[in-house]
């Protein structure tokens, strides 16, 4: 029981976190006033949850950033993220044209704003991946591997950080694979800055496909074949990353 609210109270932060990094968003506010807001917001967090712990939580929690040499092989960390960026943009294509997402909208107005780019590659490729890893991954991912073991542990945090993004099918589907996958490289390594890292990829990938705006005119086959090419790479991956976590 004390593991449930544990749990919860860390889908509840990570619902904060990503309220306060929504509003300069929502609210179309000015790259140039937005940023301070998000280095604010990104500083409070770690001032919060990096450092202001008990010393105990807080060793535990620092020694999860280490970097040290692991048994995971950076082959299956390039796979993995190789895989979950084309499989998070081929689902998009697949999916999301139907009906175009309000969010995708939004996210393509705020490019367009003078600085908007900077901004948002600012959130993307830091502030998301650090706070966002550090909550599923660095503290969620131990509190349910007790209870779910390995894999119930991965795939229950892959599900939560898929929920938590909401979105289209297509969108959730990615995010869901991406949560696979940086559950699977933190186990193997043992350490946040390989999920990190698939984290960036997966985002900045996302980031330009978005700057691009190109319009999903390939027809339905492409995308289709581009899904199960990447998922089973994605698939191959976890498989190596399953073996180098049994290894470590």
């Amino acid at each position: 029981m004390e593991s449930l609210f544990r749990c919860l109270a860390w889908v509840l932060t990570a619902v904060l976190w990503t309220v306060l990094l929504g509003v300069p968003l929502a609210l179309q506010i000015p790259p140039a006033l937005a940023a301070p807001w998000v280095l604010i917001s990104l500083a409070a967090f770690a001032w919060l949850y990096l450092w202001r712990r008990d010393p105990a939580a807080r060793r535990a929690l620092w020694r999860s950033f280490r970097l040290t040499p692991t048994h995971l092989h950076f082959s299956w960390l390039a796979l993995a993220a190789i895989a979950t960026s084309a499989l998070n943009v081929s689902c998009a294509l697949l999916l999301v044209p139907q009906s175009e997402s309000s969010g995708a909208e939004l996210i393509e107005k705020y490019l367009a704003l003078p600085g908007g780019f900077a901004l948002m590659a600012l959130v993307v490729l830091v502030y998301s991946p650090v706070v966002e890893e550090t909550i599923f991954r660095g503290r969620l991912l131990p509190i349910l591997r007790p209870s779910l073991g390995r894999v119930g542990a991965i795939v229950t945090s892959a599900a939560l950080f898929a929920a938590l993004h909401g979105g289209q099918v297509g969108g959730m589907v990615g995010r869901f694979a991406l949560g696979l996958a940086a559950g699977a490289v933190v186990l193997a390594s043992g350490s946040l800055w390989a999920a990190i890292a698939i984290h960036v990829v997966n985002n900045g990938v996302a980031l330009l496909f978005f700057q691009t705006a190109a319009p999903p005119s390939l027809g339905a086959p492409y995308p289709l074949l581009a899904v199960v090419l990447s998922g089973t790479s994605l698939a191959l991956a976890l498989r190596g990353l399953a073996h180098a976590s049994g290894a470590a």
